[in-house]
């Protein structure tokens, strides 16, 4: 799935209609089958189809097929097995795959549509319906399917108490009998298979909804770092700096003072004014930068570079560099020459004139 959106609930209902047609024939989807079967009609356990008769070909079939005859079941007619052990023995028989399971139920669903509340089947009805609903949706679904035949063949059970199965013309009419029922009208749509499966593709389709959500809001975050501004705290550290750490003996950088008395202090050293860099422009620095919280950056600890530095603004100076500036400038300041005041100005013109 793509992780840069998120997807809406049709497009993850479309993607869990792929993801079923797919998916391997298991218990769950045999027995989610074998109670939809059941549901289409209400079925008499005590009544049985009498002995079917063979018909040669499937040209000689009635038309409109005949409802066999009843009769009771006796105590020593073979068991029935169950819905879903037919199911599933036709899946191991036929390797018949979920993709054409699938529109399989929506046969079973169109037929109890349009049967009567009143219907009543017989103790095979559910396993007829299902077999006819089966081979129709294999004959729409595939290219090639089996011929009827090979169909009555794989519906042969044999148990400790039970032997069943059906003949070719007995599948024969079941085929036909479906046909009719639903108007031969065997399409169906995509909207049709989530609404049939619904109930099965729910949590299929709440787990790829909560993936989804897991690996967009995963990348955002990934993004969301990865295009973020380094946040660092450079700090510079003059020569300067250093030659007062080791004069006052601490390791803390020395406070800056305005009082006039520790400038005049500081300048009245001579070390001081021996080791004091002449140009803040040709001193060498050290950049200490700090790296930020974001773990994938890495960043220098320690940068040594020797030249001159580009002139800061006013507001980008650090105090320490400002107070360099204010110690260079009272050391460069020329005095200014004393003229003796106006009077010694102007006389001193008039001497000249003479």
């Amino acid at each position: 799935m793509d992780p840069v959106r998120l997807y809406t609930r049709e497009e993850l209902k479309e993607a869990a209609v792929h993801d079923l047609i797919t998916t391997r024939v298991d218990s769950r989807m045999i027995s989610y089958l074998a109670k939809a079967a059941d549901t289409v009609i209400p079925c008499d356990k005590n009544m049985m189809p009498a002995q079917t008769r063979k018909y040669n070909s499937p040209a000689s079939l009635p038309t409109p097929p005949t409802t066999p005859e009843l009769r009771a079941v006796q105590p020593e007619d073979p068991v029935l097995p169950t819905v879903e052990q037919f199911i599933r023995q036709l899946v191991r028989s036929s390797n018949v795959q979920a993709a054409t399971l699938m529109p399989t139920l929506i046969y079973l669903q169109r037929l109890k549509n349009k049967l009567q509340p009143m219907s009543r089947g017989l103790r095979c009805t559910s396993h007829r319906i299902f077999l006819a609903c089966l081979i129709l949706a294999a004959k729409y679904v595939n290219d090639i399917s089996p011929k009827n035949k090979h169909w009555a063949r794989y519906t042969n059970i044999e148990g400790p108490n039970y032997q069943f199965g059906f003949c070719t013309s007995e599948v024969n009419l079941m085929e036909k009998q479906l046909l009719q029922l639903l108007d031969f009208d065997l399409r169906f749509s995509e909207d049709d298979l989530y609404n049939t499966w619904q109930d099965y593709l729910e949590p299929m389709r709440q787990k790829m909804e909560d993936e989804n959500r897991r690996m967009y809001f995963a990348a955002r975050h990934e993004n969301a770092i990865r295009t973020a501004a380094p946040q660092y705290s450079p700090r510079y550290y003059t020569q300067y700096d250093r030659y007062a750490r080791a004069s006052s003996g601490s390791v803390s950088p020395p406070a800056l003072s305005y009082a006039s008395s520790s400038a005049s202090s500081t300048s009245s050293r001579p070390s001081s004014r021996a080791t004091t860099p002449t140009s803040v422009e040709s001193v060498e620095y050290t950049a200490m930068y700090t790296p930020s919280h974001y773990g994938s950056y890495e960043y220098p600890t320690t940068t040594t570079s020797k030249g001159h530095r580009k002139r800061l603004l006013p507001y980008e100076i650090t105090p320490e560099q400002a107070m360099v500036h204010s110690i260079e400038n009272r050391n460069t300041k020329i005095p200014r020459a004393s003229r003796g005041g106006v009077f010694s100005r102007v006389f001193g013109s008039a001497m000249m004139a003479r």
